[in-house]
């Protein structure tokens, strides 16, 4: 077997594989250290890439509709960069497999490789001196050469932490496992073909050789007696058991089996590879160098954010029952923990971040919070199924915004940890410690598992062990986290004039920290103090002027998850709606009716009989910045989807209406309460948006009449008596609304912003309202709508999240994203009143992301950037869940 072994020379296919890599990463590491994405080879580039191809079989999507169906979202291929990439890597890997001759002679140099010359010897006795071109030994032996090259390049598509997640420094492409793991998996299942292949050809050989002595004896009967032969099939074997965990069918479904597979198969695999063939072992021991070294850092910081390590002395705090304190720990029914979540009354939004150096928080208010204490998370159940875990880490611990943690529950697995997006933001310039934030929606598994040791721990209350406690629909858990990770910190948010963020479902995660940000950043924060870095040398001043924030759920109850953060944010900007403007898109409402519920449609329809003059909105947006019900495919704002009987408008697919809010796997169901929030929600938005109507009304009115009576002054020293008795000379209007209803323009309405924290300003009912959930501003022609303590305490909503969910409320409307012409006539609008590049951020199920990529491909203009008009520059940032 000595005689079937390559040479020196031979080894140069691996060396021109990674000398390939190599120069693709140095590319493309140039094209993102000096932002040259955004020039006109850049747009084209991401305008034949970025699109997603998705399909459905109709049988599939009739029996969804049917409701008997168990939803699903619709299949689909990666991207096309993606499928890009993934081609180059194969024809790359089969090049250096396939082509030139399998055997140089030992003398030979790579760059003066002779034609191939034919062995005529059935069996050598020595290695060969001349190249051999094709034969089953030099097969399996190249397949094995380029597998053994192909281990560290799998193990750096994988490893998360820096330094030795080379690609995903700041200064290289800055792309994470989250954007590596379809080609890590890929390569992974090309190193197992390569292998099979391997073994097929050497299995051949083998057989086809004879050993001299014995004659007709094939030499693989004896080869099971050599021990280098029995380490490379237990790699094999190992190798094999690997691949198929890692398959979907499998994964999905025992994550906890594939993690832990994963976990002990890699070094076993590696080390036994290198005792099958020690001449290139080194490949060997570079990946479980690699592999080695980065799960050894991770093990090392992961124990030092998480306070395994002991503390130094006096350094401990007390964590006993309530009002001991600052460093005392509560947990009253109802109440919130010190986040950008919280919306105290007694702290003036707009100004609270307007010096770097004021806090978070109020210096007083964790003394009076239900922050938990160092290495453990408050779990609080919102409706729709999901839990909020606030998670306070031992020590410091700093992220990006849109980047996702790694977090582990020790009463549920001491060892498997579990990724989800961070909705909140890291403040490094105030003295607090930020809680991280995550929503997490129970489907199977570990999120199953979390939702009923949560609730089990609700109804248990006090657990006097740790004198912590569990109260109403939350519950304190030993918290572990690891990371942070994703490749979101790559994204340069500065240099984009517009961001449109479009979230479903609980992807809002990821827009809620990219909307905290930039708002922190337009209200004169430094985007350095929020741990923004996205590396490279070229970095541009902070020239965001306007978001906005699409978010489509499937039940009015679900705004709860991010009400208190868009609440805040909208204080941040003053409630401008040139600078944020908020849309809430409920798709899949079935609130029933009761007795003495308001119609909704014919209350629309009064509100618009009640003002007299049109309100400027541009015809092209008209239907998606005001959903009514003609333009709706549901019809009436109230009507089931089982009344629907048309198919989506969209002419390439068949969308259902959870496809762009709920991710695989989420439960559908609901409980009564749940349902009366959402018909509470609905009720009280309506009503809200009424009032609002009629306050522009009557100040549109009181504007023209001031107007005319000015001329009339200037006309005649005597002011018109018929102005008075008219009503257009009434008292000033102390109402304030704010702007973010969908009946406004993109542009919004000046006059009918609010400015919470502006003295100069009148007090309005709304503006004072939010200290006081139950009151609300109230339409003299129509009956109250109130959402009482009791109704939001359906969610168990303390005061404040109470306020912002009623506040929220006039954002929320029944319509539907499911046409991607509605997303390209937003991305049109915007681009319109973009002074710049925009930039487009997106997270939720896949039907969601697929469409946005292909709305933002279709809008990227290259013939506008070469002119100079940099409003052609779209440029996509997706969070995706689907790999």
């Amino acid at each position: 077997m000595l005689s079937h072994r390559l040479s020196h020379a031979s080894w140069w296919y691996a060396y021109y594989f990674w000398l390939f890599v190599a120069g693709f990463v140095i590319l493309f590491s140039g094209f993102h250290v000096t932002g040259s994405r955004q020039t006109v080879i850049g747009a084209w580039w991401s305008k034949l890439t970025l699109r997603r191809h998705t399909w459905r079989p109709q049988k599939s999507w009739e029996k969804m509709m049917t409701r008997h169906f168990k939803h699903r979202q619709p299949s689909a291929l990666p991207s096309d960069a993606q499928l890009f990439s993934l081609a180059i890597i194969t024809i790359v890997i089969v090049a250096v497999t396939l082509a030139g001759p399998d055997y140089i002679a030992p003398k030979t140099r790579p760059s003066t490789m002779r034609a191939m010359i034919r062995r005529s010897e059935p069996v050598l006795t020595g290695p060969p001196t001349h190249d051999v071109n094709k034969d089953w030994w030099t097969v399996g032996d190249r397949t094995g050469l380029i597998a053994f090259a192909l281990y560290p390049f799998v193990i750096l598509l994988a490893v998360k932490a820096q330094p030795f997640a080379i690609l995903s420094m700041p200064f290289v492409l800055q792309l994470n496992f989250d954007k590596l793991c379809r080609l890590h998996r890929y390569t992974g299942g090309v190193i197992w073909v390569l292998t099979a292949l391997h073994v097929i050809t050497w299995t051949v050989q083998l057989v086809k050789d004879k050993r001299s002595s014995c004659c007709e004896v094939p030499l693989w009967v004896f080869a099971w007696s050599y021990p280098k032969f029995l380490w490379g099939w237990s790699s094999f074997f190992f190798m094999t058991i690997l691949f198929s965990s890692s398959l979907s069918m499998f994964r999905e479904g025992h994550y906890e089996v594939f993690y832990g597979l994963h976990f002990f198969m890699i070094p076993l695999i590696l080390i036994t590879s290198a005792l099958h063939h020690p001449p290139v072992a080194i490949w060997c021991w570079v990946a479980l160098s690699l592999w080695l070294a980065e799960r050894i850092w991770r093990a090392v910081r992961f124990s030092w954010i998480n306070g395994i390590y002991p503390r130094e002395k006096g350094s401990s705090t007390s964590y006993g029952t309530r009002g001991r304190g600052v460093g005392s720990f509560s947990a009253g029914p109802y109440s919130e923990l010190p986040t950008l979540h919280d919306d105290r009354s007694s702290i003036r939004p707009t100004s609270l971040y307007s010096n770097p150096s004021v806090p978070l928080i109020s210096p007083d208010a964790r003394q009076f919070s239900n922050a938990p204490p160092p290495g453990y998370a408050r779990a609080d159940i919102l409706p729709g199924n999901l839990i909020r875990l606030s998670v306070v880490s031992s020590r410091p611990f700093t992220w990006a915004p849109g980047q996702y943690a790694l977090i582990r529950i020790p009463e549920i697995s001491k060892f498997t940890s579990h990724p989800f997006t961070i909705s909140s933001i890291c403040d490094q310039a105030t003295t607090e410690r930020p809680p991280l934030v995550v929503l997490i929606a129970a489907k199977n598994g570990f999120t199953n598992d979390l939702w009923n040791l949560v609730n089990r721990k609700a109804k248990e209350g006090p657990q006097e062990s740790t004198s912590l406690m569990s109260t109403g629909r939350s519950a304190i858990l030993r918290t572990h986290v690891d990371g942070p990770f994703g490749s979101a910190s790559r994204s340069r948010w500065a240099k984009f004039s517009t961001v449109v963020i479009i979230v479903g479902g609980s992807g809002v995660s990821f827009g809620l920290a990219i909307m905290q940000f930039l708002c922190l950043c337009m209200n004169g924060r430094e985007a350095k103090s929020l741990s923004y870095s996205p590396g490279g040398f070229v970095h541009s001043a902070f020239r965001t002027t306007r978001v906005r924030f699409i978010w489509t759920v499937s039940e009015f109850a679900k705004i709860q998850w991010g009400a208190s953060v868009i609440k805040r944010c909208m204080d941040l900007v003053g409630g401008n709606e040139r600078t944020l403007q908020i849309s809430i898109i409920v798709s899949f409402s079935r609130a029933k009716k009761t007795p003495d519920s308001l119609d909704v449609t014919s209350m629309r329809s009064a509100a618009s009989s009640t003002t007299s003059f049109p309100i400027s909105e541009s015809p092209s947006t008209a239907d998606l910045l005001n959903p009514t019900p003609e333009s709706s495919t549901f019809g009436s704002l109230d009507t089931p989807l089982s009344q629907s009987s048309t198919l989506p408008a969209d002419n390439e697919e068949n969308y259902h209406p959870l496809d762009f809010t709920n991710f695989d796997g989420e439960d559908q169901s609901r409980t009564a309460a749940e349902d009366k929030l959402s018909s509470q929600i609905q009720k009280a938005g309506a009503v809200r948006r009424r009032a609002t109507m009629h306050r522009k009304a009557t100040m549109e009115l009181q504007r023209r009449a001031t107007a005319k009576q000015e001329a009339e002054i200037v006309r005649s020293p005597d002011a018109d008596p018929d102005l008075e008795a008219q009503g257009f000379l009434s008292p000033e209007i102390t109402s304030s609304p704010p702007s973010g209803s969908l009946l406004l323009t993109p542009e919004g309405d000046k006059e009918s912003g609010y400015f919470p924290s502006d003295p100069k300003q009148p007090t309005s009912a709304r503006s004072v309202g939010f200290a006081e959930p139950a009151v609300m501003v109230e339409d003299p022609e129509e009956p109250a709508i109130h959402m009482s303590d009791k109704d939001m305490h359906l969610a168990d909503m303390d005061p404040e999240e109470a306020a912002a969910v009623k506040f929220l409320s006039e954002y929320a409307r029944h319509g539907s994203l499911r046409d991607i012409k509605k997303i390209e006539s937003i991305l049109k609008a915007e681009k319109a009143m973009s002074h710049g590049a925009l930039a487009v951020a997106c997270c939720g199920p896949l039907a969601l992301t697929a469409a946005v990529r292909k709305a933002v491909a279709a809008q990227i203009d290259p013939g506008a950037i070469a002119k100079g008009d940099m409003s052609g520059s779209i440029s996509l940032m997706s969070e995706e869940f689907d790999y």
